[in-house]
């Protein structure tokens, strides 16, 4: 069956999240290169161009580049500053990475978990993602504040609904 016009096959990832790297990327390429004229500083060509044009995409050799010039950018965005554009270039690209974000955040979402809080029964456990590399995750009670470690939730949740399912066997009238 032929695709309607404009309609393209399926891709094996989420073409937006690309497209939105693409113009995160481009606007941090496009004022590193500004910042780069206006202060006269030395060249630097990020990955993403060859023989000076830009490259569609986004790969993992582009993360060297986007620090390398979010970097330089930072070190002299005090001198930066003085330019009537500077305004511009910091709404645009806090605008951007805004964007991004509110797409696709960088933390994990709370979790809400099925299972009542052990100290007060309430269905309010929460698995909040570790906040660090190789830290831990957090599974508390938003009513109560308990807090059960990671590896003991399976255990915690089995004992929980067993003790459900007795009660529920001692209140059916015999």
């Amino acid at each position: 069956m032929p695709r309607a016009a404009g309609k393209h096959s399926p891709a094996p990832l989420n073409l937006d999240a690309v497209d939105t790297a693409d113009r995160l990327y481009a606007s941090l390429a496009d004022w590193h290169e500004t910042v780069t004229d206006e202060l006269d500083l030395s060249p630097y060509m990020p990955t993403a161009y060859v023989a000076g044009k830009r490259l569609q995409g986004i790969s993992t050799q582009h993360a060297h580049s986007a620090a390398t010039m979010a970097g330089r950018i930072s070190t002299h965005l005090d001198r930066a500053c003085i330019y009537e554009w500077s305004g511009e270039m910091v709404t645009e690209l806090c605008d951007v990475v805004r964007a991004a974000l509110k797409r696709y955040p960088d933390e994990e979402r709370p979790l809400y978990l099925p299972t009542p809080c052990p100290a007060c029964d309430m269905l309010s456990l929460v698995r909040t993602a570790p906040q660090a590399f190789m830290g831990r995750a957090v599974i508390s009670c938003r009513t109560c504040k308990e807090t059960i470690a990671e590896d003991l939730y399976a255990w915690h949740a089995r004992r929980v609904l067993e003790e459900m399912a007795e009660r529920e066997e001692d209140e059916v009238p015999a």
